[in-house]
């Protein structure tokens, strides 16, 4: 894929930045005149289909597929995605919840089960159809599908006048899970793990194997801690408390895997991803052990009741986990530089208006702030926004280019790595 397709979907995350800026100032009472609600759908699809859903269809054909492999509608069909994503973004911002905007999300779904089917299908000739990259690869697959379950669900669940209540809540939360927990952590997981396997010959061992026993196994009821809030009966508990157990122990796993195979290398030896992964090992310890201390009912009633609390666990995950994993990433693979300051610059403001915030909206629960708390919030968005304009300068045409196009880069696909240590496929 060409590299413009790279900042086509970078765009994204620049449009979500300004949307949630511009939100942020609505709140403060510093401007009006545009639907709250139109700009909320607007901000949360741009987020998950334009920036998350796009990025990861470009690695994940950068990293799975070659000239050789890769699907041959697989450009098409990301084009006539790309399309209908921003089509569908501009009819939520025009008119919420309209003909325009359901239609274009309904053709985006059924886009999403061709793109989902044929990655399948295609795997089946991948080189190492049993590496633990390939594993993930395949879960994070049948999570997206999994989670177009919630959006088909809410229309069903409005449509029949239950618009509102908890049932409506449930099928959104369920699309929200199956999406970060299932979707797009699982593809993450998946990208870190073709790429360790790629540079530094990495095997699944024992550590692995239970690895991903544990994070697959942690999926499917770790839905449940979204329903906390809702249906606080023990048995929603127990279940929730088991998968957050199984997620613990499986990032355990995790950060064992990289410590055993001094995978530690992969940060260090560029400054640019250091902070990236402060973010990304210190959102996940955090996101655990608010999973975690969810079960304990007193703590799971009082923070499911506050909005800004939810809205910063969402934060933490999308803003602090999520995005600093692939802007590393796409560091990694020669896509993103850091060579001028003001890329450098945007990369410590976007670091130092992720924290304002995330203190800002947990801090809501213990009412610290009084009524400049929306004037602070916005504030501290207008940094994380300032941050992400400033690191749009970290593409460099020229560089991305001769990556994407020598097929052996640092990120590139590659065939002949998976086939031999000692004489033997690498699986």
């Amino acid at each position: 894929m060409k590299t413009i397709w790279y900042k086509i979907s970078f765009g994204y995350l620049f449009i979500i930045a300004w949307l949630g800026l511009y939100m942020r100032m609505i709140q403060a009472g510093w401007v009006d005149g545009w639907s709250y609600n139109h700009l909320l759908h607007g901000h949360s699809h741009a987020a998950f289909t334009g920036w998350f859903y796009g990025i990861l269809f470009l690695l994940i054909d950068r990293h799975f597929f070659d000239d050789r492999t890769r699907p041959r509608t697989l450009k098409a069909q990301f084009i006539a995605t790309q399309v209908t994503l921003f089509l569908m973004m501009i009819a939520f911002l025009a008119q919420g919840y309209g003909i325009w905007s359901i239609t274009l999300s309904s053709v985006f779904q059924i886009l999403n089960y061709l793109f989902v089917f044929t990655v399948l299908r295609a795997l089946k000739q991948h080189p190492a159809p049993r590496s633990l990259s390939v594993r993930l690869l395949r879960l994070a697959l049948w999570m997206l599908f999994v989670s177009t379950i919630g959006p088909w669900a809410v229309g069903i669940i409005k449509a029949l006048g239950y618009g509102g209540t908890d049932w409506y809540r449930a099928a959104i939360y369920f699309y929200m899970h199956f999406q970060y927990n299932g979707w797009i952590l699982s593809a993450l997981l998946a990208l870190f793990f073709a790429y360790v396997e790629k540079h530094y010959r990495y095997r699944a061992d024992a550590s692995g194997k239970r690895f991903f026993v544990l994070f697959a196994g942690s999926i499917l009821p770790g839905y449940f801690l979204s329903l906390l809030g809702m249906f606080p009966e023990a048995w929603v508990y127990a279940v929730a408390g088991l998968s957050a157990v199984m997620q613990a122990r499986a990032m355990f796993e995790l950060f064992h895997i990289v410590r055993e195979h001094n995978l530690k290398r992969l940060i260090w030896r560029q400054k640019p991803v250091q902070l990236f992964a402060i973010m990304v090992v210190g959102g996940l310890i955090i996101k655990i052990l608010l999973q975690l201390l969810s079960v304990i009912p007193a703590l799971s009633q009082t923070a499911f009741n506050n909005r800004p609390v939810i809205i910063a666990f969402i934060h933490l995950i999308m803003l602090g986990i999520f995005t600093p994993y692939i802007l590393a990433h796409l560091t990694k693979i020669n896509i993103l530089r850091w060579q001028g300051s003001l890329s450098q610059l945007g990369q410590m403001s976007y670091f130092i208006g992720f924290v304002l915030t995330e203190f800002l909206l947990a801090g809501a629960i213990f009412d610290w702030w009084g009524p400049q708390w929306t004037e602070g919030v916005a504030v501290a968005t207008l940094f994380l926004t300032a941050g992400v304009t400033l690191m749009s300068f970290a593409f460099s045409e020229k560089r991305a280019q001769t990556a994407c196009s020598s097929g052996q880069s640092d990120g590139s696909p590659s065939t002949h790595w998976y086939k031999t240590l000692n004489g033997k496929e690498i699986q």
